[in-house]
């Protein structure tokens, strides 16, 4: 297998890692029945089959890395463990590290106990994002169903690029460089995340989880359907309202950022998945409003204004000329940016919202998915995410974070009051 080349976006995932994130976009799923872990083990198989990259590694140059391929042992990449406590083993797993340097980016354990199986994907955000993410689950599931039913079929390697060039396509942007304005890629940050004492301890991985069941999401659907608003707007303003109260910022503290799937913008039949095709903007945010229905219609025009401005096109086009420096200078600059963020406390939260994870139907050769939700890359402080998925009508907001740098109780409160300002569209 020949090399695989590599993106700016593949570059700034990678270096984020250890250094502002664990870069980790990881998955539990539920199974309403036993699976079996030698199928598991050859899906996973036959997913770097179909798409390469996943049996590569990141390997540093200074111009121009690529993603080489790695010798690896089957069982290396999917673990089967017997247990008596089957979420201290999820938990286990989830805090574990994946170094796309090393080996490949990607991860499964099987656990079982005498009633439950679950199944925990890690993915090294170097090799793709929360929708190339979401793509990796279909792909495994249907290479588990083909084994279970002993089709022949035989994989046919996906060797589309990665890179941003369909996208600058389906906007009849011809020459980027001569389209770009540096203005409009610019984000601006305002507040952060404080750090918490404690900064010399041992960081510990760590997550809180929101779940909103299927009559409480139908209700806030419904609601957002009423007042002709996205869903993504109500959890936005419900997230930003819950962060104002939490960290008690300056007034003029007022951007909130949100990631853009670019694929969406490419044909409908683009199966440019695995890999890293995402932009993230700045919404400027109203003033916090008593009338949380009144608050959600500010927030979704400051949404709509964010993704009219042109600037994940200029974002986009800026993080491919940044590739033009180097892979070492690129990273320098990386490292010098973060050492500001973390001098100045200044890094605006994010949320990642990545909608419906059922959106066509998935199981394992038969085997229901009664559960599957989003553990979403742990940030330090003074950043921050929520990731939000939903699978089956329940809505799941998870919180991943380094301990002491984040306290559990800043968490705990952030999920209670977003709680509440969501029950009030129930």
């Amino acid at each position: 297998m020949e090399t695989i080349a590599s993106t700016p976006q593949d570059w700034f995932n990678y270096i984020a890692r250890g250094l502002s994130s664990n870069a980790l976009i990881q998955y539990v799923i539920r199974l309403d029945a036993e699976i079996d872990y030698a199928l598991l083990s050859q899906a996973v198989l036959r997913s770097i089959q179909l798409e390469p990259v996943l049996g590569c590694r990141f390997q540093e140059e200074e111009l121009q890395p690529v993603w080489t391929p790695v010798a690896f042992e089957p069982e290396s990449l999917c673990r089967l463990v017997e247990t008596n406590d089957i979420q201290k083993e999820i938990d286990c797993f989830l805090s574990q590290e994946l170094d796309a340097a090393q080996e490949p980016p990607i991860k499964l354990c099987l656990i079982k106990d005498n009633k439950q199986n679950v199944v925990v994907v890690k993915l090294n955000h170097a090799v793709c994002d929360g929708a190339g993410s979401k793509y990796f689950l279909k792909l495994l599931a249907d290479s588990y169903t083909q084994l279970s039913r002993k089709e022949a079929v035989v994989p046919a390697e996906n060797k589309l690029p990665r890179n941003t060039q369909a996208f600058y396509e389906a906007l009849a942007i011809q020459e980027p460089q001569s389209y770009f304005d540096p203005k409009k890629a610019e984000l601006s940050s305002s507040w952060g995340f404080p750090v918490e004492n404690g900064e010399t301890a041992t960081p510990v991985f760590s997550h809180q989880l929101l779940r909103l069941g299927k009559t409480d999401f139908l209700r806030i659907r419904q609601f957002a359907k009423e007042h002709q608003y996205s869903i993504n707007s109500v959890l936005m303003a419900a997230y930003y309202l819950a962060l104002r109260e939490v960290l008690t910022p300056a007034e003029r503290a007022n951007e909130l950022q949100f990631t853009v799937d670019l694929r969406s913008y490419l044909p409908a039949d683009s199966q440019q998945m695995i890999c890293n095709l995402s932009a993230i903007l700045n919404a400027d945010m109203p003033t916090p409003n008593a009338d949380f229905s009144v608050m959600v219609g500010l927030v979704e025009k400051a949404v709509k204004t964010a993704l009219a401005s042109d600037g994940l096109v200029h974002g986009t086009i800026g993080g491919d000329l940044a590739g033009t420096f180097g892979f070492q200078a690129t990273a320098d600059f990386f490292k010098a940016d973060w050492t500001n963020i973390l001098e100045t406390g200044k890094c605006t939260p994010m949320i990642s919202n990545l909608g419906r994870l059922d959106t066509s139907p998935m199981s394992f050769g038969g085997i229901t998915i009664s559960d599957l939700y989003l553990v979403s890359p742990a940030f330090y402080a003074p950043a921050f995410m929520f990731g939000v998925s939903t699978y089956e009508d329940v809505l799941t907001v998870c919180a991943s974070y380094y301990n002491p740098g984040i306290s559990h109780e800043h968490i705990q409160k952030l999920l209670a009051i977003m709680k509440n300002h969501l029950a009030t569209c129930c």
